[in-house]
């Protein structure tokens, strides 16, 4: 797995899967990561304005969590809200 070090990247499309790269100290600008569960390759990362979509098993975390009360269920569109669609901006 590649590693990247104290980088600032901007507007990148991050899907983490078995060949993500692995980011150290990284901050990440206006990126769209797509997240479906497992080891996380960030580490000690500034994420700023990115959009995070889980999917998968990550995206089945998420709905066990808002069932249980433990993070609150999306709000939607017409009200100003993320589409229901297991995505945080």
């Amino acid at each position: 797995m590649k590693s990247i070090f104290g980088q600032t990247i901007k507007g990148e499309n991050i899907v983490i899967d078995e060949d993500s790269k692995f980011y150290v100290n990284c901050t990440l600008v206006n990126c769209t990561i797509v997240y479906p569960g497992g080891k996380s390759p960030f580490v000690n990362c500034k994420i700023e304005n990115c959009q995070i979509t889980f999917v998968g098993e990550a995206q089945n975390t998420v709905v066990f969590m808002q069932s249980m009360g433990m993070i609150a269920p999306p709000v939607p569109p017409a009200f100003g809200g993320a589409p229901e669609t297991g995505t945080l901006h």
